[in-house]
């Protein structure tokens, strides 16, 4: 088990609060970390994992076009990695 996990975790609960992520490139992974830790449904709500840009659109009520954004700029920067590797 994570140990900032758990810190947070015991965190959260001790200041009675709640948390819920959001998550597309990480895949799920913020959300988890936490779920390894003992009591960690008492604050963890809920977990979207949308990898998609249509699927923020649609699920998350993510813009169009930041969406889009974000993901142009991922794929410029995966083409920036390829050109410096090669």
């Amino acid at each position: 088990m994570d140990q900032n996990a758990e810190q947070v975790v015991n965190l959260l609960i001790q200041k009675k609060w709640h948390i819920s992520f959001a998550e597309s490139c990480t895949g799920g992974l913020a959300a988890a970390a936490l779920v390894d830790v003992p009591n960690a449904s008492l604050v963890l709500d809920v977990s979207f994992v949308t990898y998609a840009s249509e699927a923020k659109v649609r699920v998350l009520g993510v813009r169009q076009e930041i969406a889009c954004a974000v993901l142009r700029h991922r794929h410029e920067d995966a083409v920036r990695g390829h050109r410096v590797a090669h």
